[in-house]
């Protein structure tokens, strides 16, 4: 079996543009964790950040991490890109419990 090299891959990337709360960058990655006890050793991210006049990125908004699936992690993408339309900001929803 191959070993994957010890970096991060980007796999999804999206430009919100919205008239009512300003643009925004929202990116997905795959990354190795540093924890020696995770079993599985990698994990995906979602996170998104606000983007100025210019494009240029700047106030993080949304960070999603320890996502142990590519589908999760594509759902997690189109729900931050969702809230962002809709509210112009993210918040992860709590479990009831």
């Amino acid at each position: 079996m191959r070993e994957e090299p010890n970096t991060s891959t980007k796999f999804l990337q999206s430009y919100l543009y919205t008239n009512e709360f300003g643009n925004f960058f929202v990116s997905n990655c795959r990354r190795k964790s540093s924890s020696d006890r995770d079993p599985v050793g990698w994990y995906y991210e979602t996170f998104a950040r606000k983007l100025d006049k210019d494009n240029y990125r700047t106030d993080w908004v949304a960070g999603c991490g320890g996502l142990d699936s590519k589908d999760i992690a594509f759902s997690e993408h189109i729900e931050v890109c969702r809230q962002l339309e809709l509210k112009g900001e993210y918040k992860e929803e709590e479990d009831d419990e």
